[in-house]
């Protein structure tokens, strides 16, 4: 929508206006990872089953970024593409602070509310310092209705036991109220 794209065209000419980028070389990564059950923003998208998944990632020198990943689920159903995300951004970075802005498309396999799309945008701006980093999403079409949603997440390390850690999440959701309630505003959601 034309209200994301200026809002991200105007996040990333500040980053870049800012001048804080300095030289970095440029790097791919991989990651395969088992789930139990594969959540997002606290619900499951594997129907509870367990889930592997793959991602891939290309981080410029100029700053810019971009991966992709996708999920096989099986269990009580036959194995399946459960998940698929594309990512595209710019970071910088001045000393221990990094900012970073992007787009993201996310396509699921199942939603549990009927309410939200199986796939849709976020546009996304984060700032980190060390090991905490904290993003705001928002969203123009992860409702059927085409309200806009915002979602505010920090992760940080906890707890770093030579090459084992333990990461911390904490989110919320703004979503506004059902259309038919009568009620304005947003709601809460925390996962």
């Amino acid at each position: 929508t034309p209200g994301l794209a200026r809002w991200l065209t105007i996040l990333v000419g500040a980053i870049l206006a800012a001048g804080i980028a300095r030289p970095a070389h440029a790097q791919f990564s991989g990651n395969v990872s088992l789930a139990s059950n594969e959540m997002f923003r606290g619900e499951t998208i594997s129907s509870n089953d367990p889930a592997v998944s793959l991602s891939l990632g290309f981080d410029g020198p100029a700053g810019f970024f971009a991966g992709a990943s996708a999920s096989v689920a099986a269990g009580g159903d036959d194995p399946r593409i459960n998940s698929s995300v594309q990512y595209l951004g710019y970071a910088v970075r001045k000393g221990e602070v990094s900012l970073e802005a992007g787009v993201i498309h996310r396509n699921y396999r199942r939603v549990i509310d009927g309410a939200y799309r199986k796939q849709f945008f976020e546009g996304y701006a984060g700032i980190a310092r060390r090991s905490i980093k904290a993003r705001i999403h928002v969203s123009p079409d992860y409702l059927r209705d085409g309200r806009m949603t915002y979602y505010g997440e920090v992760n940080a390390r906890l707890l770093e036991l030579g090459k084992w850690g333990v990461d911390g999440h904490a989110g919320v959701s703004l979503i506004p109220h059902d259309i038919g309630s009568g009620r304005k505003g947003l709601r809460r959601y925390r996962d």
